[in-house]
């Protein structure tokens, strides 16, 4: 591996998938004050259906199906910087109540973690399975603003394991308005390939 630099090289809170390789994709997220900018109580790849597959079966690992790009099992890091405190908060459903609305999940203190300058969040796709996430400056920053204080913000990059996409480009022939242009064409790669 000479000559190579890992990301996470030999992090014991990383997963293998996710050490093999840096990650290959980043998203860029801005958050402003001024706009209260945040991120709503969301899951990424599974629903309360998953997660009851998962208990019910715990030996057959839970695969992601945003069915695009995610490589499976593979960590998502989550780095932030910036000049105004938020907050990343891990929701659940209270036990024996999964059908109730995300908005009615319960947060524990310990499941919310400050994000400040330099903040690094290690977001394995089991938390995704088990619990909610979202992210918002904490009531004390927005309570704050004064006008020295405005234009206060937060950035985070987003890193991602993503799998390669095989795709056939076509030119449409012929006449009319396509001719010339790029026809994007989806391969499986099942039998024949």
């Amino acid at each position: 591996m000479h000559g190579r630099r890992r990301l996470l090289p030999e992090s014991p809170f990383a997963r293998q998938v996710s050490r093999r390789q840096p990650p290959n994709h980043c998203q860029l997220l801005l958050y402003y004050t001024d706009l209260n900018s945040k991120i709503s109580r969301h899951r990424d790849f599974y629903d309360v259906g998953d997660l009851r597959n998962h208990l019910d079966s715990p030996h057959l690992a839970p695969a992601p199906k945003d069915g695009v790009t995610t490589m499976s099992f593979a960590d998502v890091l989550i780095f932030t910087m910036g000049n105004a405190p938020m907050e990343l908060s891990l929701s659940f459903y209270p036990p024996g109540r999964p059908d109730i609305p995300r908005a009615e999940y319960s947060i524990h203190p310990s499941l919310q973690i400050p994000l400040s300058n330099g903040t690094l969040f290690i977001f394995c796709h089991l938390d995704d399975l088990f619990y909610c996430h979202e992210a918002a400056f904490t009531n004390e920053m927005l309570l704050d603003l004064q006008p020295c204080s405005r234009n206060r913000y937060r950035i985070a990059l987003v890193y991602r394991w993503l799998r390669e996409r095989k795709q056939a480009r076509k030119f449409h022939a012929g006449r009319g308005s396509n001719v010339g242009r790029i026809k994007i064409l989806k391969i499986s790669r099942g039998a024949g390939s």
